[in-house]
């Protein structure tokens, strides 16, 4: 039995951050067909479901999430950091044709832009016996 099930999307946040990213009036300035070298890369979960599992988690709670994963090469990524945070994969579906992403954009003073990506929300055909309930 958990303590806490979180319902929620699972993302893969990409942050980068760089001198070459021009900042004006407040605003990234990128150039169409430009190239940006970033001088900081970090990869993790984002998500709802996966963001309140997690903090669950740490809190020491017995946490799990419900959500869909893409069938992508961030499937494993997602699992594994899951597992890593013991947060229970017990109820994740797999969709073949799914995927959410976002990209991170860190200005020098810690400021974001984000840039998100998710598959249209379809409704979801999933049964008690998948959710092993």
């Amino acid at each position: 039995m958990y303590q806490l099930i979180a319902i929620g999307d699972i993302t893969i946040d990409q942050y980068f951050r760089g001198d070459s990213f021009t900042i004006d009036n407040d605003r990234f300035s990128l150039a169409l067909g430009g190239k940006y070298y970033s001088d900081f890369f970090h990869l993790s979960l984002g998500g709802s479901g996966a963001n309140i599992a997690i903090h669950g988690a740490q809190l020491g709670l017995d946490s799990a999430v419900v959500a869909k994963v893409g069938e992508t090469t961030f499937k494993n990524v997602i699992v594994q950091n899951l597992i890593k945070k013991t947060v229970s994969t017990e109820f994740l579906y797999f969709d073949r044709d799914y995927m959410s992403i976002s990209t991170i954009l860190l200005a020098p003073s810690g400021e974001r832009t984000i840039i998100k990506h998710s598959d249209p929300k379809k409704p979801s055909k999933l049964t008690k016996q998948q959710l092993n309930m």
